[in-house]
């Protein structure tokens, strides 16, 4: 009798140690998962450091009339951008209107609604880097970007839409069509192309928005995704962990059915071949 109740308490501590070991285990992974995340988050909010003001006005100062009667033609297009709410991303893609005319260099933003996203700092290195590929001086042209947001959301991610605003005032000089289009990728004066965040996330966002192709820089086709995973610790007892899984974009995209094209491009001139060669 002494020996049964011996073993008794015997297995009951070895089932809490192992109710401890499993707990621990959980929590360690959860709080792994949880700073990648942030890991995550805070690179995004990195790439829109530059300026922390919302934009709805001009380089100078002076208001902006964003009536197209007022401007002309525009190209159109789409930014596609990392929406954070709540600790939650998604993406978003905000309809923009791009004019080029003979001016005095400057530039000229507005936007509808109220988001928070750079584009000065973007559309300045958009236009020296569209200059060199075109060998045209763009300081005797002003530009003119209307964005036309969805509705009033916080954003992150005016930088990765460097290399989009930099096709749209090529185009405004050679025929190149960007309307059915996604582009992500922060670019320099050089034209070269820079990694950025919430690929996945953008890559949603264009098949909602009926993309055919998505531009994005070179590298990253590779992306994580977090997948809940159930863990057989012991017979009969199960836990279900989160973990991160690197997954190929295009293969994603294709098993889940989605139409969507994804090409890599690390400099202006290759994206602009991508758009040609459609």
């Amino acid at each position: 009798m002494k020996d049964a109740k011996v073993i008794l308490l015997t297995s009951i501590v070895v089932l809490l140690i192992l109710l401890y070991a499993v707990q621990s285990y959980e929590y360690i992974n959860l709080i792994n998962t949880y700073n990648t995340v942030l890991d995550e988050l805070q690179r995004l909010r990195e790439e829109n450091n530059i300026l922390k003001t919302m934009i709805s006005r001009s380089v100078d100062g002076g208001g902006i009339n964003n009536s197209l009667e007022a401007i002309g033609e525009f190209i159109e297009g789409n930014i596609v951008a990392v929406s954070i709410e709540n600790e939650n991303m998604e993406g978003v893609l905000i309809k923009f209107k791009l004019a080029v005319r003979p001016g005095e260099g400057k530039i000229f933003i507005a936007i509808s609604p109220h988001v928070g996203v750079d584009l000065q700092t973007s559309l300045e290195m958009a236009r020296d880097a569209a200059g060199k590929y075109l060998g045209i001086n763009l300081s005797t042209y002003d530009i003119y970007l209307v964005i036309e947001a969805p509705r009033e959301v916080g954003l992150v991610d005016g930088p990765s839409a460097g290399l989009m605003l930099t096709l749209a005032i090529v185009s405004a000089f050679e025929d190149i069509d960007i309307s059915n289009i996604c582009v992500t990728g922060a670019i320099d004066s050089n034209g070269y192309v820079y990694p950025v965040g919430g690929i996945l996330e953008k890559a949603l966002a264009c098949v909602n928005g009926g993309a055919e192709k998505f531009i994005i820089p070179k590298g990253q086709s590779k992306v994580v995704v977090y997948e809940r995973v159930e863990k057989t610790i012991f017979p009969g007892f199960t836990v279900v962990v989160i973990e991160p899984r690197e997954i190929d974009l295009k293969k994603y995209l294709e098993e889940n059915g989605y139409q969507l094209e994804v090409y890599e491009a690390s400099t202006l001139e290759e994206a602009i071949e991508i758009i040609k060669g459609s």
